[in-house]
């Protein structure tokens, strides 16, 4: 399922209401969505555990960090910060370029966000660039 809005939501909960026995056997869940999504994801994970009246094992986020140094870890452009899902603290920076699914307990969602937002002019940049010299 692909999760983009909080209808698209609603639309999974009711395909596992209606199928129980996917829903029990669904206990590892991977979320590659816009850094802002995942925190309404985040939110709501456990209206599938009431469905399936099985615990989520297992949720990890795609924090996709840039390459800009082909994962040497030297540009740290990629950092992202990790909390203590107990308090909520920074504990560590990781790479992301070279750990790109983290555990969602674990992201700082709020630093992802900030990351992702910084990004974007990069990304603008470079489909510009690509466009102008008619990349095929």
């Amino acid at each position: 399922f692909l999760v983009e809005s909080a209808q698209s939501w609603s639309k999974l909960l009711d395909f596992l209401k209606e199928n129980k026995s996917i829903a029990e056997k669904l206990i590892d869940i991977r979320l590659m969505l816009e850094a802002k999504k995942i925190e309404f994801i985040k939110s709501k994970l456990h209206e599938i555990s009431d469905i399936s009246k099985v615990a989520i094992d297992y949720c990890s986020v795609a924090v996709y960090g840039p390459m800009q140094c082909m994962l040497k870890g030297v540009c740290a452009q990629c950092l992202q910060w990790q909390i203590d899902p107990l308090t909520g603290e920074r504990t560590k920076a990781v790479y992301a370029c070279s750990w790109q699914d983290q555990p969602l307990e674990l992201v700082d969602l709020s630093h992802l966000v900030a990351r992702h937002d910084n990004t974007k002019t990069m990304e603008l940049i470079n489909g510009l660039v690509l466009d102008e010299i008619d990349v095929a």
